[in-house]
């Protein structure tokens, strides 16, 4: 098996250019370095959603509103809402309703 090098495309992590193919995802070419083994798209294209969003979606769990209308609501896939969630300090507490806890209900 030949060995493709790329002076075009680097790796992101180590920066070799010892770089074949290695499938096609999503219509997208990927590359396997040969030196540290990361897979990786040249392109890069990663979708990430401001902080402005995450807050917002904290704010709705933190009103009783589940993933799935947050997603509806703020336009967003379902999926990435749940982690966000998870790794604010509120989720695991009592969620306060108009200033009073509710564990006390």
């Amino acid at each position: 098996m030949q060995r493709a090098y790329h002076d075009d495309v680097q790796c992101l992590r180590c920066g070799s250019n010892r770089l074949p193919k290695a499938r096609l995802l999503r219509g997208k070419q990927t590359y396997r370095c040969c030196e540290c083994l990361h897979c990786f798209t040249p392109e890069g294209n990663r979708s990430y959603y401001p902080e402005s969003i995450k807050r917002q979606a904290i704010a709705m769990y933190s009103e009783n509103m589940g993933y799935s209308a947050i997603s509806r609501v703020l336009g967003i896939k379902p999926g990435p809402s749940i982690p966000w969630v998870k790794s604010a300090p509120i989720y695991g507490r009592a969620v306060r309703c108009a200033g009073q806890s509710v564990e006390g209900l």
